[in-house]
Order: C-alpha cells, then structure tokens, then sequence
C-alpha cells in the first residue's frame, strides 16, 4: 500500500467501495483511502473510530473521515451493534432475522457514527445516520441487499417509518 500526501479536502478511509460512493453522491470532491483499518471488537463507536483513524493516519497525513455502522437487536438488548460485521460473517442476514423472529421480536435499528480528525489528537465524532424509529427485520429484509454494506442488507423500514420517508421527501 502506498502513501496518500495530496491536497484533497477531506480522504475518506474505507476499503468498502458502497460506503465510499454513498459518501462520494453528497461530497463529490472526496476522495477514497483504501486501506486496512483494524476492526477492534469493542461497544463504543468512538473507541473503534479512534483506533481506525489512529491507523489510517499512517497512510495519509490529510484530513480524513471513517466511519462505523451499527446495528442493534432489541431481541438482543443491542447486540450486535458494532459487532456487527462478526455477526453477519457467522451469521448471515438470513441467521440474524431467524434469531430476531424466534425470540418473538424483529425491531432493529441502525446507527452510523463518523470520525474526523485533521490529525491523530485531534478527532470529532459525528452521529451521521440513525434510525430512532425501531426497524423491523425478518426474511424479506434478508434480501434487500448485499452484506458489503449490512444497513440495506439487514434492514427493512416498517412501512408506518417509509410512509413518514416519502412524505418529507416529497
């Protein structure tokens, strides 16, 4: 992997291309830092963030932005949250819905947390996406979408939360 040292307004630090152009539709200037970012198994979002930015600041020495998605089974009392990639790899989207619909609850929600930081002692956290309505989970949400990205993979908004969607949006 090889150095980034140029003078884009913000680097985006993401080997997962659907983040990156979800990201890059709202910034079209942002640019892509792919490399590994340790995924650290622990509960607090800005724990985790720090230890990626911490990491991607020895490939760059730019303003940068990570990001973590999480998402949490009230059937679990929060789990998986950030443990969510675990999960799905042992799991899948399918194994996540049946465990939420054998314990008689599907309601999930997901939260997307950013980290900024201009240097490595400098970092800002961001709640960028969050679903404060609970979700509902179940078969068909298993295949929404892909496990490159588990919002879309996982998730599928109730239709009283789609409804109010549509509404503001139009």
């Amino acid at each position: 992997m090889e150095k980034i040292r140029r003078n884009f307004l913000i680097i985006f630090t993401t080997s997962n291309q659907g983040k990156f152009e979800e990201a890059k539709a709202f910034i079209p200037e942002l640019q892509q830092l792919k490399v590994p970012l340790p995924e650290i198994q622990e509960t607090d979002a800005k724990k985790i963030l720090t230890a990626k930015i911490k990491e991607a600041f020895k490939y760059s020495q730019e303003r940068l932005v990570v990001e973590d998605t999480s998402l949490y089974l009230e059937c679990l009392k929060g789990l998986p949250g950030p443990l969510i990639k675990w999960f799905l790899q042992t799991l899948g989207t399918k194994g996540l819905a049946e465990i939420a619909e054998k314990l008689g609850n599907r309601k999930a929600r997901a939260v997307t947390v950013l980290g900024y930081a201009d240097n490595p002692a400098n970092i800002s956290f961001l709640k960028a996406g969050s679903a404060e309505k609970w979700f509902k989970i179940g078969e068909v949400a298993a295949l929404v979408g892909t496990l490159s990205f588990c919002r879309k993979a996982v998730i599928k908004p109730s239709p009283k939360w789609a409804r109010k969607r549509r509404t503001k949006s139009a």
